[in-house]
């Protein structure tokens, strides 16, 4: 493939892949709402009982005896009494494989559980609209409605001294892009190009021709563009299902891109943890960091001021549509203070740049819109640029205490004065204009 753009390539690629699918790994039809019986009817004892309730009416029909009739309605109340019994054993063993099988129980319960992916109806202008077509757009218009323009004039933000180190050339090897395509998950689903996951898992021979087009996508800063569209599911929040506003949009992108995605994360995260740039006010998104790490530290503070007999007052903030407002240029900006070298941050920014996006609601889906601002949620990489984007917010408090877990901050400081809520109070200011910067 020397010689070839990475559009080249990658269309060369996807067309290769596709005749190979096509004519070797074979098809099978599901109907639309098809789904597998429980797995306890599957248990032996479930399908003797059925056996014998078969058996039993079988012969009261050819017999017309009363005798084998109640016979039959014992052997009916017996396989309710079976499937009862297997149904509670099921549900016990999940519950005891808990800690080794999380995702099997949380699948189980989610049945009993309405989908947050499900759009009955949203209103709009006084408009209950039904159909899946309609919805979508609407849904399309409001998710790109909410995103913002780059302001206009420099950027001038002040951030901590920039690292000494860097993050160097991204260098891409075969041996790294088996590491993941190993470890990728079965149940993903393709993005816009088709790509399923479950081929790149099987036939590894793929990371030769990817290899060589993941380091030319790192060494010119291009991404093809089928790696930069998405298909969005709307997921309800909370509130009313017929409020668009009530619903965040998850995107679904290429498994490739993901690939690379996690490849380029690595050497991010490696930058990151050497030169401790993420400040350890930041709980979200990390290892070892939670929302329960977060809430113990923020416990032990509020329990010694009320062992001390002090006053403390709590304040909780949250950005709106945080993800879909972060600035590319500030973003961009941010990354070079925190050492990330042009090369990376090229790549990043062909990453977020042009990107389009459509809403799909049972099929249905409009024409793509192209996304002006913020981060992809459902990406690899969407965690790690939002830390990199919101991590300088603890800077800009001067007395007070804040604890972060991505966008959704507590801010907090021990008041026994007027003069400590007039201090709280600047702290809020400070905060309000790094928002506005």
């Amino acid at each position: 493939m020397e010689g070839k753009s990475i559009e080249q390539k990658w269309d060369l690629f996807k067309n290769i892949y596709n005749e190979l699918v096509d004519k070797y790994i074979p098809n099978k039809s599901v109907k639309c709402g098809q789904r597998s019986k429980p797995p306890w009817t599957r248990y032996t004892t479930v399908n003797r009982a059925k056996k014998a309730k078969r058996k039993a009416w079988v012969t009261a029909q050819k017999s017309g005896l009363k005798a084998h009739l109640s016979l039959f309605e014992q052997h009916q109340k017996n396989v309710k009494t079976v499937i009862n019994e297997a149904k509670a054993h099921y549900e016990e063993k999940l519950v005891d494989h808990l800690h080794d099988d999380p995702k099997r129980f949380y699948n189980y319960t989610r049945n009993f559980c309405r989908s947050s992916s499900t759009v009955d109806a949203i209103k709009e202008n006084g408009t209950t609209y039904t159909d899946d077509k309609e919805k979508a757009n609407i849904l399309n218009d409001f998710f790109i409605s909410v995103m913002t323009s780059e302001p206009e004039g420099d950027i001038n933000i002040p951030i901590p001294t920039r690292p000494i180190h860097t993050v160097h050339n991204i260098t891409i090897t075969r041996d790294k892009v088996i590491t993941v395509m190993k470890k990728l998950k079965r149940n993903k689903a393709c993005g816009v190009d088709g790509i399923h996951v479950n081929v790149l898992r099987e036939v590894l021979s793929l990371s030769i021709p990817l290899t060589d087009i993941f380091q030319h996508s790192a060494n010119t800063g291009h991404l093809p563009q089928d790696w930069k569209d998405a298909n969005v599911t709307p997921l309800h929040k909370k509130g009313s299902r017929q409020a668009k506003q009530n619903f965040r949009p998850v995107s679904l992108t290429s498994q490739i891109c993901k690939i690379m995605e996690r490849l380029v994360l690595a050497d991010l995260w490696g930058h990151i943890n050497t030169n401790h740039l993420i400040t350890c006010d930041q709980h979200g998104f990390q290892g070892s960091c939670s929302c329960t790490t977060q809430l113990i530290e923020c416990l032990d503070d509020w329990t010694n001021a009320v062992d001390n007999g002090d006053n403390l007052d709590v304040i909780y903030l949250d950005f709106s549509k945080a993800f879909d407002n972060a600035s590319l240029d500030r973003l961009l900006y941010k990354l070079d203070q925190l050492g990330v070298d042009d090369t990376a941050r090229a790549w990043i920014k062909s990453f977020l740049l042009d990107r389009l996006q459509r809403v799909i609601i049972d099929g249905e889906a409009p024409t793509s819109v192209p996304v002006t601002s913020g981060v992809p949620q459902g990406s690899v990489l969407g965690p790690i640029l939002f830390l990199a984007f919101i991590n300088d917010l603890p800077d800009y408090v001067s007395h007070s205490q804040v604890r972060l877990f991505a966008d959704d901050t507590i801010l907090y400081l021990t008041v026994s004065s007027t003069e400590d809520c007039l201090t709280l109070q600047e702290d809020l200011h400070n905060l309000k204009r790094w928002e506005r910067d």
